[in-house]
């Protein structure tokens, strides 16, 4: 059977240079190339980002780059205007783990119900703890959670503390709770295809590559070749970043061939060990045609 990277690694339409760490001899080799990016091109934010659990950078000359994609995806598009011979681009980052995989695969919604529900169970147990605390009103009285010597401004400073952690965690329950799913889609798809109407406007379509990044197949523990499942909490986030990753390059796939016609390429292959990477970063070389992959290290 086929793994995953090779069900979806067909071509390299792209340059598409692959980097294992900021410490590795390869960074060094493109590490000034990588610096320019980061100086002169366009910060997409997938944390500062208005837009809930997506966000699409501009569509221009302009190098680009985003940053620390886990369980996200994303596609990295190229063409030549039709009135120049500037090469354009736009880049996307968004979470297949989120509203996305939960609204368009009932089985990974099932799963993901099950990990909220014992998250859930989780912060509703910190609720009570930080009840408990909060109900000692000074400084004076016996209850072990509190310091009878403590100061008073700094018994005020934490009860201060102690009551923005609650409002916190409060703010987690409600939003658990809410609808994320179908709306949420619903909004990412019409972003998707006016992005690429937009950009399929600007171009000459037979100048178009695009080529799809980021995203991890999640492995607890690993013995030999095979996956050693500690827990079914943990084996549950296995078969969802598995399915969240299948699904994001298929959604990407076909975004792109209903727009221009062609399969995109994958850049690299899913990161596969929680703890031994920790995400990837993307440059892009607007004008060279060229995607720097760089998946982080523990130093990075």
């Amino acid at each position: 059977m086929p793994s995953l990277a090779e069900e979806h690694i067909e071509q390299r339409a792209i340059n598409a240079v692959v980097i294992q760490g900021y410490d590795s001899p390869e960074y060094i080799k493109h590490q000034a190339e990588i610096e320019r990016i980061k100086e002169q091109g366009e910060f997409l934010n997938y944390d500062t980002s208005p837009m809930e659990w997506r966000c699409f950078s501009s569509i221009d000359e302009k190098d680009k780059y985003t940053k620390r994609l886990v369980d996200c995806t994303g596609v990295v598009i190229f063409g030549k205007r039709k009135d120049s011979n500037e090469i354009i681009s736009c880049i996307s980052h968004s979470d297949e783990m989120g509203p996305l995989s939960e609204s368009i695969n009932p089985v990974v919604m099932a799963r993901v119900r099950i990990l909220k529900d014992r998250y859930r169970a989780e912060l509703e147990a910190t609720i009570l703890d930080l009840r408990t605390q909060l109900s000692v009103t000074s400084p004076d009285e016996d209850i072990e959670v509190w310091d009878k010597e403590l100061d008073i401004d700094v018994f005020k400073n934490k009860r201060k503390y102690l009551e923005e952690e609650l409002i916190r965690v409060q703010g987690e329950i409600d939003y658990l709770a809410q609808d994320h799913g179908k709306a949420s889609f619903l909004e990412f798809d019409n972003e998707v295809q006016q992005k690429l109407s937009e950009f399929k406007a600007m171009v000459d379509p037979s100048t178009v590559t695009a080529s799809v990044f980021g995203g991890q197949t999640l492995k607890i523990d690993v013995s030999g070749d095979k996956d050693v499942v500690v827990e079914v909490g943990n084996e549950l986030e296995n078969k969802n970043a598995k399915d969240a990753y299948n699904l994001g390059v298929k959604m990407w796939k076909e975004y792109i061939i209903s727009h221009f016609g062609f399969e995109p390429s994958v850049a690299h292959e899913p990161l596969t060990i929680r703890g031994k990477r920790h995400g990837t970063d993307v440059y892009v070389n607007t004008q060279g045609r060229k995607v720097f992959v760089i998946h982080r290290t523990a130093q990075a």
